[in-house]
């Protein structure tokens, strides 16, 4: 259940530190799902070890940096979470992106390693599975994030140790009651959004809902069990034009731009039982800087 895996890991002192705490006090929580398809804390936990050995193997450690060009699924999640473990910084690509600026990219951050096969992680099976002991420190680098940039060229921002884990401690206080329990991550990878998706959502001891943008959500019954929802709102906005009503959504965290008075009286109606978060911060403030409670 969830509320026995709620006590904080604030503790930890590193990104894999909060999630392997997790890991600890709840195994067989179920950590992931994409569709039928579902991982409890230990399985992921296995999968990203034999990733982070692997990568190790190959050169990745604290200060060096891993791309991940894959698509928004379960093997994208065990990619991001396997840099982690090994030390490096993982640096997300959308497979959709322009070959330019995927070339962009690879040079400035010049990574060991380019996770862009799927298949790689069935032929991990060889490397053990147990946690790996990496010296990180609050400085060392957990992940770079391209933004458009204020000239329109895309300009990394890299995030440090210390900056995660201070934002994930904000987020254990923040979010209570069973709100981070079961939470739709529909935000890509290259936005910072999804650390709080994810990571927020892993070291409170809920799980991960993979929906491939948040207009999935206008697809879902009203029985969804679903306890929080993450998005922009103009594009929740038009989401709840004609979706039902989510009585099991217990906070509703809109972000990105301004929440016009519209939107946030049809958030209300949506979603009857949650509390409404407006939140701001730009990538290099580690995803929220400041805001507002609506309710």
């Amino acid at each position: 259940m969830f509320d026995d895996c709620s006590t904080n890991t604030a503790s930890a002192g590193s990104l894999a530190g909060l999630f392997e705490a997790r890991v600890r006090r709840c195994p067989d929580a179920v950590a992931l799902v994409d569709g039928r398809r579902e991982l409890t804390f230990a399985e992921l936990n296995t999968r990203a070890n034999r990733l982070a050995r692997h990568l190790v193997s190959v050169g990745a450690g604290p200060g060096r940096f891993v791309a991940v060009v894959l698509p928004r699924t379960v093997d994208a999640l065990v990619a991001v979470l396997g840099v982690v473990k090994s030390g490096a910084a993982y640096v997300p690509v959308d497979p959709r992106w322009p070959a330019e600026r995927v070339r962009l990219v690879c040079d400035e951050v010049e990574p060991v390693a380019v996770l862009d096969d799927p298949g790689l992680f069935e032929r991990l099976g060889q490397w053990p599975d147990g946690d790996l002991a990496v010296p990180v420190d609050a400085d060392s680098p957990a992940y770079v994030i391209y933004t458009s940039g204020s000239t329109g060229r895309p300009k990394g921002v890299l995030v440090s140790q210390g900056n995660v884990v201070s934002f994930l401690s904000w987020v254990e206080g923040e979010f209570r009651d069973g709100e981070l329990s079961r939470v739709l991550a529909a935000t890509s990878l290259g936005f910072d959004v999804s650390v709080f998706e994810v990571f927020g959502t892993w070291v409170a001891g809920g799980c991960v809902e993979l929906a491939r943008d948040v207009l999935a959500l206008g697809e879902l019954p009203a029985t969804w069990p679903g306890t929080l929802v993450s998005a922009v709102p103009s594009a929740l906005g038009q989401v709840l034009l004609d979706g039902p009503v989510f009585a099991s959504v217990r906070a509703v965290v809109l972000a990105g731009e301004a929440l016009p008075r519209s939107v946030l009286e049809r958030v209300r109606t949506v979603f009857p039982s949650a509390r409404v978060l407006n939140m701001y911060g730009p990538t290099e403030a580690t995803v929220y800087a400041t805001g507002w409670r609506a309710g």
